[in-house]
């Protein structure tokens, strides 16, 4: 896989936790649903592996597995996008 331009690192607003492994994910969009690989996150955002044909500015849904309890379900919006490698931004919705 090639390198991500520089530039889409020099926006982080926080820093990045790296996995030492991707975690597996299943992603879900509009209008497609596939699977997937955290690659890195922050209190704001993530980086995504993905086929997906998702484009910046498109809403998801990625869930990450727990073991024993109930998927972790993490909205977000895509913020960029070079080939298979997603930056997406999280989604706050307000708890009723």
């Amino acid at each position: 896989m090639r390198q991500a331009p520089d530039e889409l690192y020099e926006k982080r607003w926080s820093r990045r936790r790296y996995a030492i492994l991707p975690i597996h994910c299943e992603l879900s969009g509009k209008e497609e649903s596939g699977m997937g690989w955290l690659r890195d996150f922050s209190n704001t955002g993530a980086s995504l592996i993905s086929n997906l044909s998702l484009m910046a500015g498109d809403e998801l849904i990625f869930t990450l597995p727990k073991e024993g309890q109930p998927d972790i379900r993490i909205a977000a919006t895509v913020r960029w996008k070079h080939g298979p490698l997603l930056g997406v931004e999280f989604t706050h919705t307000p708890r009723n």
